[in-house]
């Protein structure tokens, strides 16, 4: 009856852990800022989707443009003091700049990475 009783209760604690994994803060959408203008600037967009971000940055110079994509994963993780922060991870080594761990906040339309702001499209 004990090794039933301990069973359970293991049982238990494994289904909440998974609730626990599975609560955690997701992002849906595509957020984009602008830096610059149509003669020269860049435009960086990431696009969410479960666990998985797309990064999208679009550098224009006169008049001209380029565009490149990366995907990879993403984490929010949010500390005991309350703050967030983001972690990035892309297999790109082109993408290098972009992984890492971020500042975070989220506004009701908008989200901050770092020291910028991205606008919900």
């Amino acid at each position: 009856m004990k090794t039933l009783k301990r069973v359970l209760a293991l049982a238990l604690a494994v289904v909440m852990v998974f609730a626990l994994v599975s609560c955690s803060k997701k992002l849906s959408g595509t957020y984009s800022a602008e830096i610059g203008g149509s003669i020269a600037g860049s435009k960086t967009s990431y696009t969410f989707s479960g666990s998985k971000v797309t990064v999208s940055v679009t550098g224009t110079l006169l008049g001209g443009s380029n565009t490149k994509s990366y995907e990879g994963e993403y984490e929010i993780i949010e500390a005991e003091d309350g703050t967030m922060s983001i972690k990035f991870t892309f297999e790109n080594a082109e993408a290098k700049e972009y992984t890492g761990t971020f500042a975070f906040s989220e506004g009701e339309d908008s989200i901050k990475i770092g020291l910028f702001t991205y606008n919900k499209q």
